[in-house]
């Protein structure tokens, strides 16, 4: 999203509607849905991964590199829930991106 300050009058890019509530709203879905792949649901994970990719180069990689992929997922949930966690705030506080000052 670029945000332009054109004159005295704000321009966002598309897809901006300056709304704090559809922050806070995009955080706890992002926090939802790392709680989906949580490292406490690793073995529950990498047995879907293990069944659904079964028979294919990708299970093989799996099946031969398990430590790997639970290191891979437990990263995403720790990325995904921080940066929920921020969205959610951020959007409770009102934070808006910053606007550079007008060069003249």
């Amino acid at each position: 999203m670029k945000t332009l300050l054109v004159g005295d009058r704000v321009r966002r890019g598309a897809g901006d509607t300056g709304r704090d509530g559809s922050r806070e709203t995009r955080g706890l879905l992002m926090t939802a849905g790392a709680f989906l792949i949580c490292p406490c649901h690793l073995p529950l994970t990498l047995a879907l991964l293990a069944a659904a990719l079964g028979g294919t180069a990708a299970g093989a990689v799996l099946g031969s590199h398990v430590v790997l992929a639970g290191v891979l997922i437990s990263t995403v949930w720790l990325v995904l829930t921080a940066r929920g966690v921020w969205l959610v705030r951020a959007g409770r506080r009102g934070a808006a991106c910053p606007v550079p000052p007008a060069r003249r």
